[in-house]
């Protein structure tokens, strides 16, 4: 996977973050009554004169447990959204401060032209400067670069 796709990172610790997980078994239970639900449907869809007394007494068993298990369920969903809302919060938040970032860059950005204007300014008056305070001035600036860059030697 990280052969596949260098840049991608992990997410944060849910105890980090405090998000809900939505976990499996909810997910298989609202499929397993999905399919319960439809099989209802279908008998009450199925029933006629002859098969009156049977589909009614299954439905009798059915119907009732399933629509508790719908209710159950319904119920552990409503508290599974108050993590969703949390998720939506932080995301939310994360745009926020993605645009902070941005705006600390464009101004840091900003600032660091005008410094290098400044400097740009600052060199035009090296050519008034006396000969041996420019020889000074030159001697600092390559030893600065050579710091800078690490090449001692020069």
């Amino acid at each position: 996977m990280a052969k596949e796709f260098p840049d991608l990172e992990r997410g944060r610790a849910a105890r980090e973050t405090g998000r809900q997980h939505i976990p499996t078994w909810m997910l298989k239970r609202a499929s397993a009554l999905e399919k319960d639900g439809q099989e209802i449907a279908d008998l009450f869809a199925s029933i006629n004169r002859l098969n009156l007394p049977k589909v009614k007494e299954e439905l009798e068993t059915r119907f009732p447990t399933w629509l508790k298990n719908v209710q159950v369920l319904s119920a552990q969903i409503s508290s599974t959204d108050i993590g969703i809302t949390h998720w939506q919060r932080e995301a939310a938040e994360a745009k926020r401060s993605s645009r902070e970032a941005h705006r600390q860059m464009d101004e840091m950005r900003d600032k660091t032209m005008d410094l290098l204007a400044q400097l740009n300014s600052m060199r035009q008056y090296v050519k008034y400067m006396p000969e041996e305070t420019r020889q000074k001035y030159d001697s600092a600036r390559r030893e600065a670069t050579r710091m800078i860059h690490g090449n001692f030697d020069r």
